[in-house]
């Protein structure tokens, strides 16, 4: 390798969690640092290529070649600084790496041969002109700036070759926890399958072992009390062949005697055999009694454990009988659970929607009063301005009366002879019933405009209110007199912010009322 070549080696190791379950934020952009490594027998600058040295990373290494520089001069002053990097990840450079020459396209090459034959030419004609070196600066000059230009553009590609290898990294991790946690699912339903499936295998084995048990127990249980049978008719026929024996040489003893005693006794002899003939027979009559009443207490013991073996077997069966009606219930019930449920949201979609409703009524009804309400206001300020007009007031003494203030008459005071005029207040009967001012004795006259009626005296707010009160409760009676709407408001202690509101209407009444009407009622009439 020639002392003039230079390299650079870029370095990016980026941290992988192998865990699936641990995955911390994802990698920013990657950040590559470069390094020039130069011959130190060359003492040309470095320019804006020099960084730092580190370590090769083990994941990634990208290698650069550029080609030596033929000047002996720093990178034009008009070159931008580098931007800084920003939040890099865990960067690494190798230390001096020389990588080997490699071939440049075609232009690096005819501009380096050319600029090569140019200084050989230069060294053995020192006698050239000045302007064949300004040519060769001009020329070296722009291949710095085109290998800076490419060397950026690889820069660029690079990084975002590691933003996207970044996301695809992520999305494999992503995925890769989905599936741990589903293959954990999976685990868990598998071993409750296998657990379930062991202990139902093992108390069938269990069962299946104390039945075999039970009926090995049984059959022992025969062959001990058929060869206590056996033994014990072995010992009643030897009995038997010895009492048989006994008698025999008895016999023969008293033959003998017989024969050597007188004949007499042949009869006596005689009777005695045939005593212990019939004694014989007796004994073998209670002997087969005896085996037959054993017999029927083996059959009577065999058939009650047959019996316990069916009972047992009887009660598994139904064991698992009322196992299963018991899941059938208990899913029926999760069944019903669940559609009580559904209900339970159903209804209470209904109620609120019930409720947003009347309230949304509610707040209608709200601004439609306070709008009848200030038109009623514009009213009676129009009609008392109308009659403080007419009763013939001034402008200003008519707007402290609307305002509330006090009239200054100081021309009035100092007449105290003169008759002071009634004041009357003119007032719609749209808005007024004469019914409501005889209720509250409030004498009153009809006015020669047809829809008003006169008070004879001044009315403050609150006894206009009052009054506007009173003609809207008679006329709701006039309009629905058997009517009645009754608000129910239900509460469960459900805990819930919203309220539930149930509006029923009474029917209408059949039946005729005796009672007085209530409106001659609330005009102060009595019944006859």
């Amino acid at each position: 390798m020639s002392s003039d070549d230079e390299s650079i080696n870029i370095a990016l190791r980026r941290n992988h969690d192998r865990s699936p379950l641990r995955r911390g934020p994802p990698p920013p952009g990657p950040h590559f640092i470069q390094t020039v490594v130069r011959d130190v027998r060359d003492h040309r600058p470095t320019g804006y290529y020099h960084q730092p040295s580190g370590h090769l990373g083990p994941e990634r290494t990208v290698v650069m070649a550029r080609p030596r520089s033929r000047e002996r001069r720093s990178p034009p002053a008009g070159l931008p600084p580098r931007p800084p990097p920003g939040a890099p990840p865990q960067v690494v450079i190798n230390q001096p790496l020389v990588a080997p020459r490699r071939d440049y396209d075609s232009d690096y090459s005819s501009d380096d041969s050319s600029y090569v034959s140019s200084r050989h030419r230069r060294r053995h004609r020192p006698h050239r002109s000045h302007s064949r070196v300004r040519s060769r600066s001009s020329s070296t000059h722009s291949f710095i700036s085109d290998a800076r230009d490419k060397w950026e553009l690889q820069r660029a590609n690079e990084q975002l070759a590691a933003l996207q290898l970044a996301n695809q990294e992520r999305d494999r991790q992503r995925q890769a926890e989905r599936l741990h946690s589903e293959a954990l699912e999976l685990a868990r339903l598998r071993t409750d399958i296998e657990r379930r499936e062991r202990e139902e295998t093992q108390r069938v084995a269990d069962d299946r072992y104390r039945d075999r048990y039970e009926l090995e127990h049984l059959k022992r249980e025969l062959a001990r009390i058929k060869q206590r049978e056996e033994d014990l008719k072995e010992e009643q026929e030897r009995n038997k062949r010895e009492s048989l024996i006994k008698a025999s040489e008895e016999l023969q003893r008293r033959k003998r005697e017989e024969e050597e005693e007188e004949r007499e006794k042949q009869n006596k002899l005689e009777a005695e055999h045939k005593a212990a003939l019939a004694r014989l027979e007796r004994f073998d009559a209670e002997q087969r009694k005896k085996a037959e009443e054993e017999r029927l207490q083996r059959e009577f013991e065999l058939k009650k454990l047959e019996e316990e073996k069916r009972e047992a077997e009887e009660r598994m069966r139904k064991a698992k009988e009322e196992d299963r009606i018991k899941r059938e219930l208990e899913l029926k019930k999760l069944e019903e659970e669940k559609r009580a449920a559904e209900e339970r949201m159903r209804k209470a979609k209904e109620e609120e929607e019930v409720i947003a409703r009347y309230k949304a009524k509610e707040a209608e009804r709200i601004e439609k009063e306070k709008e009848e309400k200030e038109q009623r206001e514009k009213e009676i300020q129009r009609l008392l301005q109308e009659r403080l007009i007419e009763s013939g007031l001034d402008e200003k003494e008519i707007q402290a009366i609307l305002k509330k203030e006090k009239i200054k008459r100081e021309e009035e005071e100092k007449q105290n002879n003169q008759v002071a005029r009634p004041v009357y207040m003119r007032m719609s009967l749209r808005h007024l019933e004469p019914a409501s001012l005889d209720y509250y004795k409030i004498e009153w006259e009809y006015d020669t405009t047809p829809g008003y009626i006169l008070v004879r005296r001044m009315l403050s707010e609150h006894e206009q209110e009052m009054l506007w009160e009173h003609t809207r409760r008679i006329r709701v009676v006039e309009r629905h007199p058997d009517e009645k709407v009754v608000l129910k408001i239900k509460d469960h202690h459900r805990h819930r912010s919203e309220d539930n509101f149930e509006f029923v209407r009474k029917k209408k009444s059949r039946s005729r009322s005796k009672s007085p009407g209530l409106l001659m009622y609330l005009a102060g009439g009595r019944p006859a």
